[in-house]
């Protein structure tokens, strides 16, 4: 099966994600906005996987992170970007940090994952949200010259910080329309953020 692990972002910041969402819209028709239900944090890709593979895989992320006992903090966010780069934009994201635990849950995740057969990103994880995506070849050319911090940078738009919801396992199925996603396994963060303690 085609599958990722997510976090899941609570449904307050997702209301104002909507919100920047139309009002990326209005400036850049062209690019097609993520839906509600597809919202997330990828924490790790990991393809093509069997099934028994992504069990094992997720049973052995659980025990680890259960015994690292990681505390979540706020995530703030820090701005707002073309991804991958403003000259060759596949899609618009917003940048997310905290104080470091949602990047050290990816790394344990991408460190499992390898022992699986799942190849590392040639990139360090950097957590964010992706917002929409470009068609091919369907990019206007004007989107280039767009400033996104002076549009729609921090102060320009309301997302509150927040703590994310759980760690989810999805699989990913291809269709014309695009990909679906259902849940398999969840991690709930309830007990495990700065709100509860």
């Amino acid at each position: 099966m085609r599958a990722f692990i997510a976090a899941t972002i609570p449904n307050r910041t997702l209301q104002e994600i909507l919100v920047v969402q139309a009002q990326l819209k209005e400036r850049l028709p062209q690019l097609r906005i993520e839906p509600a239900n597809k919202i997330h944090i990828t924490l790790h890709f990991l393809g093509e996987i069997g099934e028994d593979d992504a069990y094992q895989l997720w049973a052995e992320f659980e025990s680890a992170f259960n015994q690292e006992g990681f505390h979540f903090s706020e995530l703030a966010v820090t701005g707002i970007q073309f991804f991958p780069a403003k000259n060759t934009p596949r899609g618009i994201w917003l940048s997310c940090e905290d104080s470091g635990t949602i990047v050290s849950v990816a790394n344990l995740i991408i460190s499992i994952s390898e022992r699986y057969g799942v190849q590392r990103e040639p990139r360090a994880f950097r957590p964010h949200i992706t917002l929409g995506r470009f068609t091919r070849g369907g990019v206007d050319k004007s989107a280039f010259n767009l400033d996104l911090q002076k549009l729609f940078g921090v102060g320009k738009f309301v997302v509150n910080s927040f703590y994310p919801e759980g760690i989810v396992l999805y699989r990913s199925i291809l269709k014309k329309t695009g990909s679906e996603y259902t849940q398999i396994y969840k991690i709930s963060l309830e007990s495990r953020s700065g709100s509860n303690g």
